[in-house]
């Protein structure tokens, strides 16, 4: 049993307790404090409890297991763990008085508290044993019953009344703790009692009292409205199974009357039926031609001056099928009739029929002959398959082909499908011409072995073979060997083909970007270059005192100037002088702030004695003695003529460089760009040079950015796919390739190549290969991929999913009365519809003709399926517009759910949904079926 006193919430109860011991009037105060708080917990237990109750159904519990609910929701509360329910019946003289326990604990094990755990103080659920029934007015329970009014022992083991009513054997110790016996009662009729017994004497209270006498009293209202309910019920189903039996009786009656009639009319009608309830149009037709009979579907493709009533008789069969008077004469398809007749056997043929609209249909015939009793041939038995969709759809799926292979054979880029062993399975003329072979050459054999050999890219060889064990990346770089011998380097962009779980072989797109890696080495060679150049040069120093005069130079300025130690010491300004006249005003204003003491440095050029120019990179800073007197400057002088034509080489291969260039700072500032991206981005020189990384790609978080600058920084050079915005505001897909160099305080090196053909090439095939055309739905092949991803996940979280199969009620009618224009309209309606009715997470494709499949990834129970259902049957309750026609359109929809039914596989759970489709058909159409085995 928990213990009568609750924690408080806030703040803890040690805590409390600890800050009101202080002085007993404190802790007197947090023991009213503590108590008050277990009182608002257990008040708020019991309006709980009262709600619970509330919210219980007559309708669906049985009066026991009414009881047990209402019992659990007040024993939640840990005040009241131990009670039980005693209900006022018949004894054996039948006279009503007797209470007998029907929910809760028994009595002996609610007074000796055999009803809870021991160890973990948490109440077991009500259980109910077989009890010694009481005696209206017998005991502590029979006076409440008798008086309908509350009973309270505060103190069991004191208090006369109590005695241990109904335990097997008198206690051998008194039994201590506090019970209250409470009426339950509705309209002034007491129908039980509820015991609530508690360990400790006198801990019950008159908010206890109340509490429980507000439950019994609902108890009671609940508990009375549930016996009127289901004796109604039982009047109702009496007066029903009465009137049941006399319809029955009536309609046996009627029946044995009309047998002979229904005979003959069942005998009549056999045949007709039989034919009637195939999909399919059958018609038999005598040998000249006339028609014997004709299935529903036949009769509905008649032309509309044939009433169904006359499709007998002497009509003949090509006036139904081809519209005119005369039969086939052999000339556009061969006559079935004519070929039966003369071979006698069952054969098929494609003919050109008409629909009751007068649209023409291609059909599939399948034709048997019709022989009498003596075995001769009087006519064919002819059943039409409409064909017309199937053979429409093989022609898009050929156009779709053709079309894929001619982006393939158009695009710039490489092609190449390799199988799981890496030989060539496809391979376009973009390969062709960057590899100089031709397919008829590589087809079948090794691509590696023939363009990578191992001895010399054993990397590549390494990254293929991940390929086996699906890790084969999405992006990486390789050089190849051409037919000639040539080294190319490509940037390969690849996608797995599977089927299932199997890897099947790889697609990959491959870009030349050999002259890429060219521009990038001769960068490299340049900035190698300006290194050497910088290390191995010797500096020119001088040191000067405060009035100008040179206190020392180095040997080194004769070799950078061409003028001597001594030249210089003599003639103190022959420093300035040697200045280009242009560039003297950068050396004026360096003067002018002659006592800083940082280093200042400034770049000019300089006449040497023989006339020619040099570079210098001058830096100087103040000397000064300790007492702060200014005693003159020291200056260092480095030729970076080298380093100036150096940058000027380096400028020179970045403008002429086909892919675009910038260079940025650490902070993301564009410091320079090249022509090239001047054009593919449309931005000005002057523009990008004010503007950001981030200005370039908005898409990208600052975040995301300094995290790329920062790996860029980390690992020298990397690789990625990106967007660029233009000036006009439309985006590129761009291949960045960006190094760090370690000048200029940091700057980072980018070349950006425009990916956007080769990106748009690649999703048109993707789109072609995994998209309806029509509705832009995922198609059969996508819908696998994702139906076994969806299983795979449900499997991993043990959670649930769900497939639905929707087919259009009557589509064909449409299809057949307005034209294929106005149903695939309809089509692209219906999925938009569709893909209004479920979530973004869940998947919604069409597998062909009307036939649409939804997978709910994700579903607490079955009931989340068919609302989606009910939602779906809702959305198409409204009218659909296409052309001047508003169509009501109805679909009838299958549900299996995974796990229910065990470990269904995709191709199971797609068969159970199909098989409920057909039940909710069955049933009416315009309805949804789950799958019942």
């Amino acid at each position: 049993m928990a213990s009568a006193k609750l924690p408080l919430p806030l703040p803890a109860a040690d805590a409390l307790m600890t800050h009101f011991a202080s002085s007993p009037f404190d802790a007197q105060f947090g023991e009213i404090s503590l108590e008050f708080n277990r009182h608002i917990v257990n008040l708020l237990d019991c309006l709980s409890a009262l709600s619970d109750l509330a919210g219980l159904s007559i309708n669906d519990l049985g009066e026991a297991e009414l009881l047990k609910q209402a019992l659990a929701a007040l024993m939640s509360n840990q005040d009241m763990e131990r009670c039980s329910i005693f209900l006022l019946g018949d004894g054996d003289d039948g006279d009503g008085d007797m209470l007998t326990n029907l929910a809760g604990l028994d009595w002996d094990d609610m007074l000796r508290g055999l009803g809870q755990s021991a160890t973990q103080n948490v109440p077991l659920p009500p259980i109910r044993r077989a009890s010694t029934p009481c005696r209206l007015g017998e005991g502590i329970m029979g006076e409440a019953a008798a008086s309908g009014a509350i009973v309270h022992c505060r103190s069991c083991a004191d208090d006369p009344r109590f005695t241990p009513f109904g335990t097997n054997a008198a206690p051998a110790i008194p039994i201590e703790g506090a019970l209250l016996c409470v009426p339950i009662s509705c309209e002034q009729q007491v129908l039980g009692v509820l015991n609530v017994f508690h360990p400790e004497p006198g801990f019950f209270n008159m908010w206890h009292e109340r509490l429980l006498l507000l439950f019994c009293q609902g108890l009671g209202r609940l508990l009375l409205n549930h016996r009127y309910t289901h004796h109604l019920r039982q009047l109702v189903a009496s007066r029903t199974r009465e009137i049941t039996l006399t319809n029955t009786a009536l309609r046996a009656e009627a029946r044995q009357r009309e047998a002979t009639q229904e005979d003959l009319a069942d005998q009549r009608n056999f045949l007709q039926s039989v034919i009637d309830s195939a999909p399919e149009p059958i018609m038999v037709i005598g040998h000249d031609y006339r028609l014997i009979m004709a299935n529903r579907p036949a009769r509905e493709n008649a032309p509309d001056q044939f009433a169904a009533g006359e499709l007998s008789g002497e009509l003949l069969c090509h006036r139904i099928s081809h519209h005119r008077d005369s039969p086939c004469d052999g000339s556009e398809h061969p006559c079935p009739l004519r070929l039966v007749l003369e071979c006698g056997e069952s054969t098929s043929v494609v003919h050109r029929h008409f629909n009751a609209a007068g649209e023409p249909r291609l059909v599939e015939l399948l034709v048997s002959p019709l022989r009498d009793k003596y075995g001769q041939v009087i006519g064919i038995i002819e059943s039409a398959r409409d064909i017309t969709e199937r053979s429409a759809a093989e022609v898009a799926l050929r156009e779709a082909r053709d079309y894929a292979e001619n982006l393939i054979r158009s695009t710039n880029t490489m092609v190449v499908e390799l199988d799981p062993a890496g030989n060539l399975r496809v391979f376009n003329p973009a390969a062709e011409e960057i590899t100089g072979y031709t397919l008829d050459e590589l087809k079948g054999r090794n691509w590696f072995e023939a363009l990578v050999p191992r001895n010399r890219f054993p990397k590549v060889w390494d990254e293929f073979e991940r390929l086996v064990a699906g890790g084969m990346p999405d992006h990486f770089e390789n050089p190849i060997l051409t037919k000639e011998g040539d080294e190319r380097y490509i940037s390969w962009t690849n996608s797995l083909l599977r089927q299932g779980d199997t890897i099947t072989g790889i697609v990959s797109f491959g870009m030349d970007i050999t002259l890429q890696k060219l521009s990038e080495a001769s960068l490299r060679e340049s900035e190698e270059r300006f290194r050497t150049i910088a290390d191995y040069t010797y500096d020119w120093e001088y040191w000067q005192g405060p009035g100008g005069e040179f206190l020392y130079i180095s040997p080194a300025c004769k070799d950078i100037t061409g003028y001597t130690q001594a030249e210089f010491i003599s003639d103190p300004e022959l420093v300035y002088r040697i200045i280009h006249p242009d560039d003297r005003h950068l050396m004026d204003g360096h003067r002018d702030n002659i006592h800083h003491e940082d280093i200042a440095s400034i770049d000019f050029r300089i006449v040497r004695k023989d006339g020619g120019e040099r570079w210098i990179a001058h830096g100087c800073r103040a000397v000064h003695g300790r007492d702060g007197r200014f005693m003159g400057r020291r200056a260092s002088n480095r030729d970076i003529t080298a380093k100036q034509q150096a940058e000027l080489e380096y400028k020179t291969i970045v403008q002429t460089a086909n892919d675009g260039y910038l260079m940025l700072d650490t902070e993301g500032r564009i410091l320079d760009a090249n022509e090239a991206y001047c054009k593919m981005s449309g931005f000005s020189h002057a523009e990008l040079t004010r503007m950001r990384s981030a200005d370039l790609a908005p898409q990208k978080s600052l975040a995301e950015i300094a995290k790329t600058m920062a790996e860029v920084r980390g690992n020298g050079q990397i690789r990625f796919d990106s967007r660029h915005r233009c000036s006009d505001g439309h985006f590129i897909d761009v291949e960045i390739s960006a190094s760090f160099l370690d000048v200029r305080g940091g700057v980072l090196i980018v070349f950006v190549h425009d990916v956007t053909e080769r990106v748009r090439t690649e999703l048109q095939i993707r789109q072609l290969a995994y998209y309806d055309t029509l509705t832009n739905l995922p198609n059969r092949r996508l819908l696998a991929d994702r139906m076994q991803q969806a299983l795979e996940q449900a499997k991993r979280f043990q959670r649930s999913l769900a497939v639905m199969f929707l087919d259009l009620d009557r589509f064909k009618q449409i299809n057949d009365t307005l034209g294929h224009d106005a149903g695939d309209e309809l089509l692209r309606q219906v999925a938009t519809r569709l893909n209004n009715c479920v979530r973004s997470a869940d998947t919604v494709a069409r597998t062909g003709g009307d036939e649409f499949v939804i997978i709910l990834s994700e579903i607490a129970n079955p009931r989340d399926a068919a609302l989606v259902a009910e939602k779906i049957i809702a959305s198409f309750a409204r009218s659909v517009p296409v052309g001047d026609h508003l169509l009501n359109v109805t679909t009838s929809i299958g549900i299996a759910i995974y796990p229910v039914g065990g470990s269904d596989d995709v191709q199971e759970l797609m068969k159970k949904a199909d098989r409920a489709m057909y039940a909710a058909k069955e049933a009416g159409r315009n309805g949804y079926r789950f799958f019942e085995d």
